[in-house]
């Protein structure tokens, strides 16, 4: 993977994770932010990150571990402005 991993960084965890794990994938397309590295990982497939994964309609807000070859940049968000000038009206 070509993305530069480092805490901070919005983050989704990609589909395919074949490459780096036995079995199904672990919490595909969940999106989430980067907190620290873990040092005992080793930097093999882009190191081992801790992800706070944020909480979905199905899921509780929960911290795991991925390799920097199974998570992908997320493009930040634009700011959601509350003020009712920036509606778009017809």
């Amino acid at each position: 993977m070509d993305t530069q991993i480092s805490v901070g960084l919005r983050v989704q965890v990609i589909k395919d994770q074949s490459k780096t794990r036995l079995g199904p994938p672990k919490y595909p397309g969940r999106i989430g932010e980067v907190k620290r590295l873990n040092s005992i990982g080793g930097m093999d497939h882009g190191g081992l990150w801790y992800v706070l994964l944020d909480k979905t309609s199905r899921a509780r807000e929960r911290e795991e571990t991925f390799w920097g070859e199974e998570l992908r940049e997320v493009p930040p968000s634009p700011p959601i402005s509350t003020s009712l000038a920036t509606l778009d009206r017809p």
